[in-house]
């Protein structure tokens, strides 16, 4: 088997904690139009799918311009919270810069915007340790389609054979599937480890730091 050089990442639940963040600016999205709040479980539970199919599930609307006018106002709601509610899970600053510095190629594939993303690895003073970023609005196929993870492989001049596509929700492990790559769930974001089993990742941890055990085997 062909040793691991290049880590794809997604971004909410894996590398930060968004969760409380993304599901107060969903309520407050929803609650300021007057339609049907879900719990914050059910909320959660959409947390990886794109921002339009989150609103969509949550209130089981088709309406378009209904849609465009609730994704505008979580993206504002959103910013406002952001930078109280955010930051890296435990290690995950640390274990980045020990990637980085040992050579590894490390990419995020996220289902959130380009530009809040730019703006949330700057905020959590990464940056530096990130190679290559494809978010939803960079590709055609959203996840749990193959497209970003190629993406960022091509950008990153990699193959699938020597890549790691790791993430907390079991789009992010079909993704990687899909892109002919191996798979790692963390169980610390916003699905079940039962949902994640489900998925067939070639691995499962529970802490970041994790990784550089796995990748030393």
């Amino acid at each position: 088997m062909a040793t691991i050089d290049t880590l794809i990442f997604d971004f909410d639940g894996t590398l930060a904690d968004t969760g409380a963040a993304i599901t107060d600016a969903l309520q407050k999205t929803i609650s300021d139009n007057n339609l049907p709040l879900p719990d914050e479980k059910t909320l959660r539970s959409y947390i990886g799918l794109y921002l339009r199919d989150i609103l969509a599930q949550a209130i089981g609307a088709t309406d378009e311009t209904l849609l465009d006018s609730l994704c505008d106002q979580y993206r504002k709601n959103f910013g406002d919270i952001a930078q109280y509610k955010i930051s890296l899970f435990p290690g995950v600053k640390a274990t980045l810069e020990e990637f980085h510095e040992v050579g590894y190629r490390i990419g995020i594939a996220t289902s959130r915007s380009h530009a809040s993303l730019d703006i949330l690895i700057d905020m959590l003073g990464i940056r530096e340790c990130i190679d290559a970023a494809l978010a939803e609005d960079d590709v055609a196929n959203k996840k749990p389609a193959p497209d970003m993870a190629l993406g960022v492989m091509e950008l990153l001049g990699s193959t699938s054979d020597t890549t790691m596509v790791i993430g907390d929700t079991s789009y992010d492990i079909q993704m990687g599937q899909a892109a002919g790559c191996r798979t790692c769930a963390v169980t610390y974001g916003n699905q079940s480890e039962q949902k994640l089993e489900a998925s067939l990742p070639d691995y499962i941890i529970d802490s970041f730091p994790t990784l550089l055990s796995i990748l030393a085997e």
